[in-house]
């Protein structure tokens, strides 16, 4: 994915928002990006969890007790999930898809 629709993704987030520019491109370049299939977990129930996911592209779902049970959220493009795990040092409680 090119970098300055990355750029342009990460700045229009309420999270980024007011982060100076020359900040997030230095930022980003530390930044993975993981692709994920169809179905595949980012993060499941009962994990420790060390970082915050953006969504680039497509959507992911927040899916309670099980991975294939009908997800409670659809999470869209620019917003971020596994901040609430972070920032309260508590293990997460969904499965993210």
């Amino acid at each position: 994915m090119k970098s300055n629709i990355i750029l342009n993704v990460v700045t229009e987030s309420p999270l980024f928002s007011k982060v100076p520019e020359n900040v997030l491109n230095k930022f980003l370049t530390t930044c993975p990006i993981y692709k994920l299939k169809k179905g595949q977990i980012l993060i499941a129930p009962g994990e420790k969890n060390k970082n915050i996911y953006m969504v680039l592209s497509g959507v992911l779902t927040v899916n309670l007790d099980k991975p294939d049970n009908p997800p409670i959220r659809i999470v869209p493009i620019g917003e971020t999930v596994g901040e609430l795990s972070l920032i309260g040092s508590t293990k997460t409680s969904a499965y993210i898809l």
